[in-house]
């Protein structure tokens, strides 16, 4: 049957009007998905394929270097227990950005939030650290640590109990054989709970081996930075500026950093099953001491660091940058 002018415009039309409609659901859904990416966890799903990264970090100095860095693409803002959660986009990558504070408790507290809130698939942090090996070197140079130990858990020993701790203050007498009421500390392993209802003790907190081995993948993409993949790391609250100290952590558990922040990103990522890796630019020697400069240094080059290792993790497929 033979198809008239007419009917045949009506066909095209027809056609043309599907096409647009096509178009407009493509692109609306994809601009909807971007918005799922930091969607609260309680309102959808429990997908991978939607979910965005944790970036954290616990001073200023660092968040300061990642935001003027020009990389950051921000969609919204929301204000937590005091904390600011910035979401958006990170060199094209869905994330979710929150400056902790300093100290274990705010760390843990923020991060938990950020957990429970959002839909994280991982957690990468990035900071500054003292080096403890003494070696001027290492001095603005990055470190990704394989294992890390929460070093502040002690107990305090009495000086008539038999029982020995690993820092005897009696050696560190300027005298021989003089008596220090201070006695000793015995070190004590950390308490991990998991989301399997499980508790263990254990001494060392590792970074997930498959994220070590992305690590190592990016020493030769960044010829301009020192990388060092895989020292032990000391962390607690405590503030080290001491020689001693540091050389006792350095000798008897060959720790080679230390810093504030790292065991309590790890702890409270283990015990949500969550991967993490740290970056750690070192600023200053534990021995004492700390240049300024050297703080906003540091930190740019471990974001450096970040940055590249960023690139290498998969895109969530719900949270595709709308321009990537």
């Amino acid at each position: 049957m033979a198809i008239t002018k007419m009917g045949l415009l009506v066909v095209v039309v027809g056609l043309l009007a599907m096409v647009q409609q096509s178009v407009q659901m493509s692109s609306s859904s994809m601009f909807m998905d971007t918005d799922n990416c930091w969607r609260n966890k309680d309102s959808r799903p429990n997908r991978n394929d939607m979910s965005s990264w944790a970036i954290v970090f616990s001073r200023r100095t660092s968040e300061r270097v990642l935001l003027e860095s020009g990389d950051f693409e921000q969609k919204s803002t929301e204000i937590i227990a005091g904390r600011v959660f910035r979401t958006g986009f990170l060199i094209g990558s869905p994330v979710v950005l929150v400056n902790t504070g300093k100290y274990s408790v705010n760390v843990a507290s923020a991060l938990q939030i950020a957990l429970l809130k959002y839909q994280i698939r991982g957690v990468l942090y990035f900071g500054n650290a003292g080096d403890l090996t003494y070696v001027s070197d290492n001095i603005d140079s990055v470190v990704i640590p394989s294992k890390v130990a929460f070093t502040g858990i002690w107990d305090w020993l009495n000086l008539n109990e038999d029982e020995e701790g690993e820092l005897l203050f009696g050696n560190f007498n300027e005298g021989a054989n003089v008596r220090n009421e201070l006695a000793g500390i015995k070190f004590k392993n950390v308490t991990l709970y998991t989301g399997k209802n499980e508790v263990s003790y254990p001494l060392y907190l590792e970074t997930p081996e498959e994220w070590m081995r992305l690590a190592e993948s990016i020493k030769k993409q960044l010829s301009g930075i020192a990388l060092y993949v895989g020292p032990k790391v000391a962390s607690s609250d405590i503030k080290v500026k001491n020689a001693a100290y540091a050389s006792f952590l350095g000798k008897r558990f060959g720790f080679k950093i230390v810093d504030e922040d790292s065991a309590t990103v790890a702890l409270v990522s283990k015990s949500n099953d969550k991967p993490y890796i740290m970056f750690h630019g070192v600023s200053n020697s534990a021995r004492g001491g700390t240049d300024p400069k050297g703080k906003e240094s540091a930190a740019k080059s471990a974001y450096m660091v970040l940055k590249a290792f960023l690139k290498l993790l998969p895109q969530p497929r719900g949270c595709i940058h709308p321009y990537v």
